[in-house]
């Protein structure tokens, strides 16, 4: 029950943030390392790095990141499709990049 409110509180600040909002939190700090958002044209990849700088690990998204959120060992990331055709809630291991879980949560009318 704890993860539903968690993940309605991710997707109403997510909702809720503009894309200038975003930019200023396209960094993360969690157990000691630096996330980071890197958007590009056609993927967005967030890569974690050591405190020294060295990467630990990278994960891939094809679908537009909206937000994102650290807590404890998981790292949940809302995102859109490219052709703005779905929503997603994704469940990021921080510790290794490792997806744990992803749910389409929401579909626009078209």
């Amino acid at each position: 029950m704890k993860w539903i409110a968690t993940s309605l509180l991710l997707l109403t600040s997510a909702l809720n943030a503009s894309e200038e909002d975003f930019s200023k939190d396209a960094l993360c700090f969690s157990n000691g390392n630096i996330s980071v958002v890197s958007p590009f044209d056609t993927t967005t990849f967030i890569t974690t790095y050591s405190p020294t700088g060295e990467p630990l690990w990278e994960v891939a998204f094809t679908s537009e990141v909206i937000s994102w959120n650290h807590r404890g060992v998981h790292l949940y990331v809302f995102s859109k499709a490219r052709d703005n055709a779905a929503y997603f809630l994704t469940c990021i291991d921080v510790d290794n990049g490792t997806f744990l879980w992803e749910r389409r949560i929401l579909t626009p009318e078209i």
